[in-house]
Order: structure tokens, then C-alpha cells, then sequence
């Protein structure tokens, strides 16, 4: 966290309280962050998408739907930007395809050649869900 979103009163709250203020700071940063790199994305890639939104899911890190919105964990926010983009273009991809068949694969990997690797790093933070 920066400076400024960090103060030392923080120091002096308990377990639960604490928890909730950092939630607070990856709210507040991921709304600034996230967005923005799922646009870079959407603009390099030209793949439709209506909105995008963030969510606090405890169990997937994005999800698209068939009017081509996205929703995005804010958790991704402490991943590495690489994987942040390789579940954009995932998500993403479930535009051309919804469902996670031969050809929706073949789509990801067209726009992310490295994407097993990605994919494999993202389960290390599986964790953090």
C-alpha cells in the first residue's frame, strides 16, 4: 500500500478490524488498476466486452456471460501483471466461445501463446480465494 492509504493509527487496531482496512486498500486500488489493464487488453485485442466489473468471489478469479460483461476478483490485484492478463484474455475469449472446449483454448492461445504457463502460475494463488 502507499503512504498514503497506510497511516500508523492502523498499528493500533485488532486482528479483524485490520483485516477489514486492508480489504479496503485492495477495494480501492483494484478499482483504480484492474479496469485499466482490462481495457489495455480489450484494445489490443479488439474482443467485445460491455462492462466490467469487480467482485469479492470466494471461489473463480473472472467470469463472462452472454451480454459480454466480465467480472473480475479484486484479488487479482496482487497477482503479477502477466497473469492479471492472461485471466483478461481468458474471460474474454469466452466471448467467441462459452465453454472451455478445444476451440476456446485455441482462442486464448492465439492472443496468449504462454498461456499454460500462466495458467499453471495462477493455481499457486489458488489460495488466496
Amino acid at each position: 500500500c502507499s503512504p498514503a492509504q497506510f497511516d500508523m493509527s492502523m498499528l493500533t487496531l485488532n486482528k479483524d478490524e485490520l483485516k477489514k482496512e486492508i480489504e479496503k486498500i485492495y477495494e480501492t486500488y483494484s478499482n483504480e488498476v484492474l479496469p485499466e489493464i482490462a481495457k489495455e487488453v480489450i484494445d489490443k485485442t479488439g474482443l467485445k466486452c460491455n462492462s466490467i466489473k469487480l467482485t469479492k468471489s470466494k471461489r473463480v478469479w473472472g467470469s463472462f456471460d452472454r451480454q459480454y460483461n466480465m467480472k473480475l476478483n479484486h484479488k487479482l490485484i496482487v497477482l503479477p501483471r502477466e497473469i492479471v492478463v492472461y485471466v483478461v484474455i481468458h474471460e474474454l475469449c469466452h466471448g467467441l466461445q462459452l465453454n472451455h472446449s478445444p476451440k476456446f483454448w485455441a482462442n486464448v492461445k492465439s492472443f496468449c501463446p504462454n498461456y499454460k504457463k500462466l495458467r499453471n502460475a495462477l493455481k499457486m494463488y489458488a489460495f488466496l480465494l
